[in-house]
């Protein structure tokens, strides 16, 4: 129960890594606020997890929407101490094939909405001098690994989350809060498909590990598995 009196929040909680991320922090003894776009898969989702004891409560959200991030933060009444960013788009297909439309959406989705919640939450975090935010981002988006030509927005947003990563430990360094970067790997869920190498629990481990680091521990880093890894 090492997270006992904690509050965190995770974007896309309703499934996959999402959820079981959820799980896991809540059986370590954390408050859930599990966000969803969807009140009803969200609120399902929230009442499997009760079931095993956790406290959870669901919380709507559309990371692909600014004004819904912002008006979240608006009426968000309890202090946050752990944020994981976890909700995300992947466009498939050739760079070719990207249009507009499938481009801004991915990076509202998996950039700007991540950007505008964790820069609100910060400020918060600070105030109570300690604090977790976990962006959870892809070795798609590793300029150490090559970048390739397909998936492209999903890709750059996640180049960028990166980079921001980076910004945000910055600008809290020494407060108390830890940001970092998470590739979970490739993971069996609908967006990673069948064919994927973990779990979602072993994917959900690689993040809860980040959100349990202890104090003072690394920030502003890129992490797989427990293990740094480059940009």
């Amino acid at each position: 129960m090492r997270l006992k009196g904690r509050t965190a929040l995770v974007t896309g909680g309703n499934r996959g890594i999402g959820i079981e991320v959820c799980r896991q922090l809540g059986l370590e003894g954390a408050r859930i606020l599990l966000g969803s776009r969807d009140p009803a898969k969200g609120e399902s989702s929230a009442d499997r997890l009760r079931a095993d004891g956790i406290e959870i409560r669901m919380v709507q959200i559309d990371m692909s929407d600014p004004q819904s991030v912002l008006l979240f933060t608006e009426r968000l009444a309890e202090h946050v101490d752990i944020l994981v960013n976890n909700a995300a788009v992947l466009d498939r297909g050739h760079l070719y094939a990207l249009d507009e439309e499938q481009l801004h959406y991915t990076i509202r989705t998996n950039l700007l909405g991540p950007v505008l919640l964790a820069k609100h939450l910060a400020r918060r975090m600070e105030e109570h001098r300690w604090g977790r935010i976990v962006n959870v981002t892809s070795g798609m988006g590793s300029m150490s690994r090559g970048l390739g030509s397909d998936s492209v927005a999903y890709r750059l947003s996640k180049l960028a989350l990166n980079g921001f990563t980076v910004c945000l430990a910055e600008a809290v360094r020494g407060s108390g809060v830890l940001v970092n970067s998470v590739d979970p790997g490739w993971v069996r869920t609908e967006m990673g498909g069948s064919m994927a190498h973990k779990t979602p629990q072993e994917g959900a481990k690689g993040i809860v590990w980040a959100v349990l680091l202890p104090d003072p521990g690394p920030t502003g880093c890129f992490f797989r598995d427990g293990k740094k890894v480059n940009w």
